[in-house]
């Protein structure tokens, strides 16, 4: 079967920075909380606007019990990418390319590779859940435009 190769191709995936921490189990459990936060940002190239990177930057509690270890995570992970030249940048397909499946297979390697560095430990594998990329966009979106917001406000003071 000949299949056609797509027009965004991964370069790397690199992990930046790892903390694992395990946290005993604990008799003393009571109405622990698991806490995850997840960011990320997409940066084109300067120099050459069909290559990409996107980072994302995951802090994980998983709260231990008294039957099993928790996990305390940092983790800041980058993928590089390659958007085929015949797309121009203006157009849906980049977009959509950039957006949406660089920033969904970078996670995808996020989650296996945590999956796989947890799996050594005492406590069971973290497996970081699925997400809705539209909302992540949205949410990106809003910090973004705070932000902006923010700094206008402290430059008119």
């Amino acid at each position: 079967m000949d299949i056609k190769q797509s027009e965004l191709q991964q370069l790397a995936f690199t992990v930046l920075e790892t903390g694992v921490l395990v946290i005993p189990p604990d008799d003393a459990v009571g109405g622990a909380v698991n806490e995850l936060d997840i960011d990320f940002d997409l940066y084109i190239n300067n120099e050459d606007d069909h290559l990409l990177r996107v980072f994302y930057t995951v802090k994980v509690k998983v709260a231990a019990s008294k039957q099993s270890a928790g996990y305390q995570i940092n983790v800041r992970v980058a993928g590089d990418f390659e958007i085929d030249r015949s797309l121009p940048c203006d157009s849906d397909g980049f977009t959509q390319l950039a957006k949406f499946s660089s920033v969904g297979i970078t996670y995808n390697n996020l989650r296996a590779y945590l999956q796989t560095v947890t799996s050594f430990y005492p406590a069971p594998p973290y497996i970081l859940p699925t997400i809705d990329l539209n909302d992540l966009w949205i949410k990106k979106g809003q910090e973004v435009q705070k932000q902006v917001s923010k700094k206008r406000h402290t430059i008119k003071k």
